[in-house]
């Protein structure tokens, strides 16, 4: 399973992080043709405040579960360092099956959320409410394949004696060809300026 997992991540990665530019380019548009309307030709838009926010969620929900892939998100670690070595990796291991389980919570609360909103739709733009509701559960099931991913190479690390809780291997391996792909990139464009 983790070897599959392993296999999937990145192109996840990838679509998470084209639709969060995506969203993020439209919501930069959005509010430049507010300001421009406003100022301009002063006539403000109606629908883009409301338009923005619906953005903004996914924007920020999206992001969140490519930093949990990351394991970027901010944690209090002072009491953790304290402990000894053995007890410190069974609370890391604790915490990361949490997170998985409240992930899969979330994903459920938010289907019931998305049906619950069906038949609804926001006052200014006239979009349905289960697409804005839609943005729990899309980003939590990401959050829950990561964190699945975090807990099995955390078990197996544990199993083996390594430290747990580290910087995920696939993230790792991601960034490393991003890095090779980039320094191979300045070595063409130097190799094409000699």
């Amino acid at each position: 399973m983790l070897k599959f997992l392993d296999r999937i991540i990145p192109g996840i990665r990838l679509f998470l992080k084209v639709l969060i530019v995506a969203v993020g380019i439209v919501m930069l548009v959005t509010a430049w043709a507010h300001v421009f309307c406003r100022y301009v030709l002063n006539s403000s838009l109606t629908w883009s405040e409301e338009f923005m926010k619906f953005l903004l969620v996914w924007f920020c929900l999206m992001s969140t579960s490519v930093i949990a892939l990351e394991r970027g998100h901010v944690s209090i670690v002072i009491f953790k360092k304290m402990m000894p070595k053995e007890l410190e990796q069974l609370f890391t291991l604790v915490a990361q099956v949490l997170l998985y389980v409240v992930s899969v919570m979330v994903v459920y609360i938010g289907i019931r959320q998305v049906v619950d909103g069906i038949g609804r739709s926001t006052p200014a733009t006239g979009l349905p409410y289960p697409l804005l509701y839609a943005a729990i559960p899309f980003s939590f099931f990401f959050i829950s394949i990561y964190e699945l991913r975090n807990v099995l190479s955390d078990l197996k690390d544990y199993r083996e004696g390594k430290t747990i809780g580290k910087v995920n291997d696939v993230y790792a391996a991601i960034e490393a060809g991003v890095e090779a792909e980039a320094n191979k990139s300045v070595e063409q464009d130097s190799l094409k300026t000699e």
